[in-house]
């Protein structure tokens, strides 16, 4: 399984993207890695698998924000 952070070129926002490989022989396709927050697309691979993406939040955000708040920690 690969993995790797990326930052987007247009709207700036960090995500991870992992490469989750069927382990088939031929089949491959060109799968799409798009940021989940713009739907820009990243780059392509060629895999016989699939690929997901996940948002990685950056300390500080508003939703960290709100539930340090309801925690009571700030």
């Amino acid at each position: 399984m690969k993995s790797d952070v990326i930052t987007c070129k247009k709207c700036g926002g960090k995500f991870t993207w992992h490469e989750y490989n069927g382990g088939y022989p031929g089949g491959k396709d060109r799968e799409s890695v798009d940021c989940p927050y713009c739907g820009e697309e990243a780059f392509t691979v060629v895999i016989s698998g699939v690929v997901a993406v996940e948002k990685v939040e950056e300390p500080g955000t508003d939703e960290t924000v709100a539930t340090m708040t309801t925690l009571g920690l700030l």
